[in-house]
């Protein structure tokens, strides 16, 4: 898969940021964010420092985000985007995501070109580099998937190039920032009932199912309960449905991810989470779906072509157990919060029509939270990489929970 560099256009970048809130009112339905004085001052504090912005993941619509906060300091920021995400919409989004910035990375593996690059914005000081912290998007309003280290151990590595160009002298060491950014979303309360109300209507009549007179919290329940049953009779696994609904999913998602992995030819290993097989799985078929096939006989590449079609369709798989990866008993539970139903309702979207087609006004709550400077760590980095990367991401995991959890409307934000 081709690297696909950050081109960046300050001519389109300007434009952008422009028109911004026509794109919010008009084309993302009324999405609006908000940042509070006290995260745009610790970023300010820190300009022209050298500053990698590790953001949660919970929606699509998150890079929207970010840049709305690029364009409350007048700043334009780097990104990192999926490598397939380039190719959409005949290479006209990757074309606008290249000049706006972003570079692409082949997730769950060594992509050299990328970490490269990531290396070179953060040790050159081009600007603040945005990474989402957690490698997928979670689909999560209050709570998080496990955090990528990999981003805290490329952050080190860039500062061991500067270390390197002082002459490995570490009082002459610059400064390397990581920023933790908390964001949550909260939906207009003016006609969200009836969203509501019309996207479990849509899920119901696709799924077969007569949710008159029961609550939203009976009606969304049997609508998970009958996707998990119809997905795990798609598979060929039956379950056992005296467990929690928890267990149910978990042994689905296990069952899947091992018949991936034998395909691949891959050994499951029990130290790997399920998000961690997903991403494994998915760096195996990315190599073998873009793999050259020049220098192959004729009958290997029809062979080739065959496997390829095959291991195609694990990308829908391997989405579907990301989009269910973080349900845990208790997850749908009748005092729900108005957000909490939207979240649960997308994933069933997701599921049942392929796309989330819930949509309604919503405002990012972003919280820049105290930043890390790496460089109070690099000694102890050098003597024990692991060690003190886990540290970091051990640091920045809980501080991301509570600023996810503890975030609310402010009645006169600062700034939108």
């Amino acid at each position: 898969m081709t690297f696909k560099p950050p081109l960046p256009s300050p001519l389109l970048q300007r434009f952008i940021y422009r028109i911004m809130p026509f794109l919010f009112r008009y084309l993302l339905d009324g999405y609006e964010i908000e940042v509070d004085a006290a995260s745009l001052q610790r970023l300010k504090s820190l300009k022209n420092e050298r500053c990698l912005l590790l953001p949660n993941h919970p929606t699509q619509w998150d890079p929207w985000a970010m840049a709305g906060l690029g364009r409350c300091l007048n700043e334009f920021f780097y990104y990192v985007a999926a490598r397939e995400v380039f190719d959409w919409n005949f290479k006209i989004r990757g074309w606008l995501l290249q000049n706006l910035g972003t570079y692409s990375i082949v997730r769950g593996g060594r992509d050299k070109e990328s970490f490269k690059m990531t290396r070179e914005i953060l040790s050159q000081n081009r600007g603040r580099l945005v990474i989402f912290v957690e490698g997928e998007i979670s689909n999560q309003n209050d709570s998080l998937l496990p955090l990528e280290p990999g981003v805290i151990h490329l952050a080190f590595l860039a500062l061991h190039d500067l270390y390197r160009q002082v002459h490995k002298d570490i009082t002459q060491l610059p400064s390397l920032y990581v920023c933790p950014v908390a964001m949550k979303y909260f939906y207009e309360p003016k006609g969200l009932e009836t969203t509501i109300e019309r996207s479990i209507l849509g899920l119901e009549k696709a799924t077969g199912l007569d949710g008159t007179g029961k609550s939203n919290y009976e009606r969304v329940r049997n609508l998970s309960l009958t996707v998990l049953k119809e997905s795990s009779k798609q598979f060929g696994y039956p379950l056992s449905f005296e467990d929690s609904l928890d267990e149910q999913i978990k042994q689905l998602e296990n069952f899947v991810l091992t018949k991936l992995e034998q395909v691949v030819n891959l050994p499951y290993t029990s130290e790997l989470g399920y998000l961690d097989r997903v991403r494994r799985i998915r760096n195996t078929v990315d190599r073998v779906v873009k793999e050259s096939e020049e220098e192959e006989t004729f009958y290997q590449k029809r062979l080739h072509h065959h496997q390829k079609e095959v291991l195609k369709n694990f990308y829908w798989d391997l989405d579907r157990i990301v989009n269910f990866i973080a349900v845990y008993d208790g997850y749908i539970y009748s005092g729900m919060t108005p957000e909490r139903y939207v979240e649960v309702i997308r994933r069933l979207e997701r599921e049942v029509f392929g796309w989330p087609r819930l949509s309604h006004p919503s405002t990012a709550v972003i919280q820049v939270l105290n930043p890390i400077d790496l460089k109070e760590r690099f000694e102890a980095f050098l003597h024990d990489k692991k060690s003190v990367t886990e540290e970091i991401i051990g640091e920045i995991e809980p501080a991301l929970y509570v600023g996810i959890t503890s975030a609310q409307l402010q009645e006169s934000p600062p700034q939108r």
